[in-house]
């Protein structure tokens, strides 16, 4: 029997969020369970709530270590590119990094739309988070 290699905490929740991104882009939040989630990264749905704690860790977990760190105007401050003055961004040249940015990254631009969709209803978990992050993000 193949020894089993027993993975790091960062790389097991990384493969976690990589899973449940494709899976919500595909289904919905509404779509998946975290059984969904565990039997794509091989492990058991114990094993998956240790990291999440519950499906609405889940979506805490997509925030923090996918929406809040990619395509910010921190990140595009840092670019160099036209307009990307940190005393005074641009926001048309911000708009064009962006476009840029999810060109190359369909399946989160498919989840970023997908859940915003469902966080109409004000019983998703999501729906503050996404009435609120426009003024946030350019706080």
């Amino acid at each position: 029997m193949a020894s089993r290699t027993r993975k790091s905490p960062e790389a097991r929740r990384a493969e976690i969020t990589q899973a449940a991104a494709h899976l919500i882009s595909q289904h919905g939040y509404n779509g998946i369970s975290l059984k969904d989630v565990a039997d794509m990264v091989g492990m058991s749905q114990p094993g998956v709530l240790h990291y999440v704690g519950s499906k609405e860790g889940l979506l805490s977990l997509l925030v923090t270590d996918i929406y809040d760190v990619n395509g910010t105007p921190e990140e595009f401050v840092q670019t160099g590119l036209p307009g990307s003055d940190p005393e005074r961004p641009l926001l048309p040249a911000y708009f064009d990094y962006l476009v840029a940015h999810n060109a190359d990254q369909p399946e989160l631009t498919q989840l970023y739309t997908v859940l915003e969709t469902e966080a109409i209803s004000t019983s998703h978990p999501l729906h503050d988070y996404f009435i609120r992050r426009p003024a946030e993000v350019w706080e």
